[in-house]
């Protein structure tokens, strides 16, 4: 049984009443189950609550299969066709998914009154997430220029025709999967759109002026928590900044766990120039993936370094013969980097941003600009330095050209080993089955201890009947095996106690 959430009166009213709701829809039912994990309610934009359940001592009982989110940044770089933009966002998705029968106890949650149990998917659970993206990966599947991250969806092409036959074969689908949308949040045949954070445009991708507008307007930090929040807003953006600034160092020396919170006018000058930047910041390219496939544009790396750090400019020459930023990137140097000579910066900050960026470049051709004359002939200059050898032997594995120009013709990337971010340790390596959602079947929100679930009684259609691998407890697997989950939670939580 969980610890109940304590609520003042004003606030259990309104919890109520939204249960209430739930209890009409089907959503929640009373229940009797001997599980119990503590509501948790959160403030929404609008002023309304967010109900969700807090399972964490039935996360440790149970064996959860993950599947893994998409990544922000490929679909934004797959917009690169985009010329009219629909976005679309679905109501309530999560509660659009069937809890399968067998573990609906292991849903439940206690108010300061009552104890209920979810029939459909909770906000909550660590697996929840993983279970709809399997089902929006599904839905997005068939129809072209569709992508989706989670519950928001965009569509994109190139012209207006066939953006209403793309647009409608998507919708096609939401409704045979049974899915609803929220129509208020949705946008249809824009020529600009706010999507994942970032408006895009047929021209490229800038961050969102609101989100800006937030920051900006966000009052001093006080404590190293607010300051975490203005640096992680920051963060977000910073492929959009040529340079976040050895200046940033300051702030971020104030996150250790020995330094003494002292937030200086020095670092709020320097918190008010970055916010600056990005109010302003450069419309990033997305990166042609049919030019760079055909050679005929392909990716440029701008790299150069100094003793305080490395900088990088991911570039591509664009139709009308102009060349134009994708990202930009920067680091610190490491302290036993700063003692490197220049020919070993140079080309460490080469080797540094191929593997950083090693997603754009793997296995295309792409050129490297540096304006380290040296550099042209690394393989006779580092032929007794064993670190520059390793570094060859990486880069004989990638299709590039290494080409010099001066360093006015490489500013960027020069400006931006001279204003790095703080490295990290990341740094140092580099870095035809119809599912329907409201199948009998549902979902499986809790797989418990490695049971197998494709059993005679369970259709093989539907999100239960999914042929995916159960993981198993290697521990208390065997000991359970012909239990059911919510008798094998039990069992395993007593034992564990």
């Amino acid at each position: 049984m969980g610890r109940r959430l304590a609520l003042n009166p004003l606030v259990e009213k309104k919890v109520d009443a939204i249960l209430d709701q739930y209890l009409a829809v089907g959503l929640i039912q009373q229940s009797q189950s001997p599980w119990a994990s503590p509501l948790v309610v959160m403030p929404k934009k609008d002023g309304n609550l967010r109900l969700t359940v807090n399972y964490k001592t039935l996360k440790k009982l149970c064996s959860l299969g993950q599947q893994p989110q998409p990544r922000v940044d490929h679909i934004i770089d797959s917009l690169h066709k985009g010329k009219v933009f629909s976005i679309f966002d679905l109501n309530s998705a999560f509660h659009q998914i069937t809890v399968e029968e067998d573990t609906v106890q292991l849903t439940a949650f206690c108010t300061p009154t009552q104890l209920f149990e979810w029939l459909r998917m909770p906000q909550g659970s660590s697996v929840a997430p993983s279970w709809f993206t399997m089902v929006i990966n599904e839905v997005v599947k068939g129809p072209d220029h569709v992508l989706a991250y989670l519950d928001d969806v965009i569509v994109f092409d190139a012209d207006p025709v066939h953006h209403v036959a793309n647009t409608r074969l998507f919708l096609g689908r939401l409704g045979k999967y049974n899915l609803k949308l929220s129509p208020l949040k949705s946008r249809v045949g824009a020529k600009e759109a706010v999507y994942l954070g970032h408006t895009i445009s047929p021209a490229g991708v800038s961050p969102r002026a609101d989100k800006v507008e937030a920051l900006i307007k966000m009052p001093l930090p006080n404590n190293v928590k607010q300051l975490r929040f203005l640096l992680a807003g920051l963060s977000y953006y910073r492929k959009f900044i040529k340079g976040l600034a050895v200046r940033v160092k300051p702030l971020t020396d104030l996150l250790r766990k020995d330094a003494k919170f002292c937030y200086t006018p020095a670092m709020a000058d320097t918190v008010e120039e970055l916010l600056a930047k990005l109010s302003e910041p450069p419309v990033l390219a997305f990166p042609d993936w049919d030019a760079v496939a055909d050679g005929s544009r392909s990716l440029w790396l701008c790299c150069d370094a100094c003793v305080d750090g490395f900088g990088a400019a991911l570039e591509q020459a664009q139709a009308d013969g102009s060349v134009r930023p994708i990202l930009f990137v920067s680091r610190a140097t490491l302290e036993s980097e700063r003692n490197w000579t220049v020919l070993d910066l140079e080309a460490g900050s080469i080797v540094w941003a191929i593997k950083r960026l090693r997603g754009y470049f793997w296995p295309t051709h792409f050129l490297i600009y540096s304006d380290h004359k040296a550099l042209e002939s690394i393989v006779k200059v580092g032929e007794h330095n064993a670190r520059v050898q390793r570094w060859l032997e990486f880069l004989f594995s990638s299709n590039y050209t290494l080409v010099y120009r001066n360093g006015t013709a490489n500013a960027n990337a020069d400006f931006l080993s001279r204003l790095p971010l703080l490295a990290t340790e990341t740094d140092r390596h580099g870095d035809n089955t119809s599912i329907a959602v409201d199948d009998v079947a549902g979902v499986y929100l809790i797989r418990a201890c490695g049971r197998s679930y494709h059993s005679s009684s369970t259709p093989n259609i539907g999100l239960g009947g999914l042929d995916i691998d159960d993981q198993r407890d290697a521990l208390d697997a065997a000991a359970f095996s012909n239990a059911g989950p919510v008798e094998r939670c039990r069992e395993i939580y007593e034992s564990r106690r």
